[in-house]
C-alpha cells in the first residue's frame, strides 16, 4: 500500500488564486514544517520573494498549511494502522497455524 500524497489535491486551490500561487502553495505545503521557508520556495520556483510573501499572505498559507498537515497526519494515522492490522491478523493466523500443527504432532498425525 502506497503512502499517502503529501502534496495538495489539485481540488484545494482557491478560486482567486493565480496558478503559479497555487504551485508555490503545493511546493511550500509539501514539506515538513521545519523546511518550510518562503524564501526556499521563492528560490525553487524562480519567483520574486517578495510576490511568494504577498501569495503566503494574501491566499492563508499558514492555515491552509496547518489544515493541510492535520489531513494528512489523520492519513498517515490510517495507513499505519491499515498496516499494523494487517500485520496483527497475520501473525493470529500463523499463531493459530503453529497451535494446529503442535496439536497434530502431539497426536501423531502429520
Amino acid at each position: 500500500m502506497p503512502l499517502p500524497d503529501p502534496f495538495p489535491r489539485d481540488d484545494e486551490q482557491l478560486d482567486d488564486e493565480p496558478a503559479a500561487a497555487f504551485a508555490a502553495w503545493r511546493l511550500y505545503a509539501s514539506v515538513a514544517p521545519r523546511f518550510r521557508d518562503l524564501g526556499r520556495v521563492a528560490e525553487l520556483t524562480g519567483t520574486d520573494p517578495d510576490d511568494v510573501a504577498m501569495w503566503a499572505g494574501s491566499y492563508g498559507w499558514d492555515a491552509r498549511t496547518r489544515a493541510h498537515d492535520s489531513r494528512q497526519a489523520d492519513l498517515y494515522r490510517d495507513h499505519f494502522e491499515q498496516g499494523r492490522r494487517r500485520i496483527l491478523d497475520r501473525l493470529a493466523y500463523l499463531r493459530e497455524q503453529s497451535r494446529e500443527q503442535r496439536g497434530q504432532e502431539q497426536r501423531g498425525e502429520s
